[in-house]
């Protein structure tokens, strides 16, 4: 029998969205309090209270025991947080009432081909040529290209921001895509098409559910002064006088040896967590409203569930080719790729990680929590770009 111990401090006491995944956005929550339970046990009881079924895969453990210890939470949020920590494949199929576990990797029982209208989609993307000027030319001893600009494009930001293999996607023109997807991803490459053919942009819904718990952190002011406390201990405190939940990821619980004295003055609450992560050698990410610790080497980044933003950068490109002394075809796509450059460095400040942004036209994705989203509307409002 395996045992794994979540750490998750506190208890939920407000409430904010909620992630789509076969329906809209609802209010239903899960009691999540398990002490020493079986893994079947967790999930018989969370279906229990959806009122749904749950399928277990052969080759997930049963007897697995686990604490998590959440309060009353969207059941979205708990069942990521669930299969990141126990490497396991959740889907939550609401039109079947069904939960399906498997090993990470798993869960194809539902999984086929599926078709997306693309047609506004591809009007944006190739609207920016005026912006950007002419793609490249194609040379003309190359074979026939086999898809789209815009389905090659969209095949990258699919990849980037939910996490989807670009082979298992194929376009017909500029019409529609067919891309294998399981349930939760049907819903969420919607959301993305959507927002990649806003005139605005916009947050994913997983990005959205950090706003409230990001509001709290930055503008709370605390005091923390502790004596050779653990982690797990530190933890406590903060859930406490933020009001949320924490996780401390698994592997940074069992590697919990040292303990840290701090004496710190009145700082806000965002500032005092960076403090005790750096004492501690975490990092906190945000996943819906959990304020999520892991390993300071741990790249979380390249989880879907940590959310993305889609940023038009049209206006911008246009007031900086206006701005330049240099006029030529290619300035405009010169243009775009400093700025994504710029914020690359803004972002990664030389850390190897694989979040940071990617073009769709004069749209620009970045894949990040709330305090990676920040650090880029900062750089942009600085480069002279305006919020829709």
């Amino acid at each position: 029998m395996r045992t794994v111990s979540l750490m998750i401090a506190g208890l939920l006491l407000f409430q904010a969205g909620f992630v789509a995944q076969e329906s809209p956005p609802s209010k239903r929550m899960v009691q999540v309090d398990f002490e020493a339970a079986q893994l079947d046990e967790v999930f018989a009881r969370m279906a229990k209270q959806l009122g749904y079924k749950v399928l277990l895969s052969k080759s997930v453990d049963p007897d697995t025991e686990v604490t998590m210890v959440l309060g009353a939470v969207s059941p979205e949020v708990a069942f990521a947080l669930l299969a990141h920590e126990l490497d396991l494949a959740i889907e939550l199929h609401s039109d079947r009432k069904l939960i399906e576990v498997d090993e990470e990797g798993g869960g194809y029982t539902f999984y086929g081909p599926y078709t997306y209208d693309i047609t506004k989609l591809s009007a944006s993307f190739y609207a920016a040529n005026a912006v950007l000027g002419p793609p490249p030319k194609r040379d003309a001893e190359l074979p026939p290209a086999r898809e789209s600009d815009c389905i090659s494009d969209l095949r990258t930001a699919m990849h980037w921001a939910l996490g989807l293999e670009p082979r298992h996607t194929a376009g017909v023109g500029d019409a529609a895509a067919t891309c294998w997807t399981k349930s939760r991803e049907r819903v969420e490459l919607e959301e993305l098409i959507g927002l990649l053919s806003s005139d605005g942009g916009g947050q994913s819904t997983w990005l959205k559910l950090q706003s409230e718990t990001w509001k709290k952190m930055k503008e709370s002011q605390m005091v923390l002064a502790v004596q050779a406390q653990t982690l797990s201990e530190v933890v406590a405190v903060l859930s406490e006088k933020l009001a949320a939940p924490f996780l401390i990821s698994r592997e940074l619980l069992y590697s919990e040896t040292d303990t840290c004295s701090l004496d710190l003055p009145e700082l806000t609450f965002l500032d005092t967590l960076r403090v005790v992560c750096r004492q501690y050698h975490a990092r906190p990410f945000l996943i819906g409203n959990v304020v999520y610790l892991v390993r300071d080497d741990d790249h979380l980044s390249s989880y879907p569930q940590i959310g993305y933003a889609v940023y038009n950068v049209a206006q911008l490109i246009e007031d900086l080719k206006t701005k330049s002394a240099v006029k030529s075809d290619t300035l405009g796509r010169d243009l775009r790729q400093q700025v994504m450059d710029l914020l690359e460095t803004a972002i990664l400040n030389g850390d190897d990680s694989d979040i940071g942004p990617v073009d769709f036209g004069t749209r620009i994705l970045v894949r990040g929590d709330m305090q990676v989203q920040e650090i880029v509307q900062k750089q942009l409002i600085a480069l002279g770009w305006k919020p829709s």
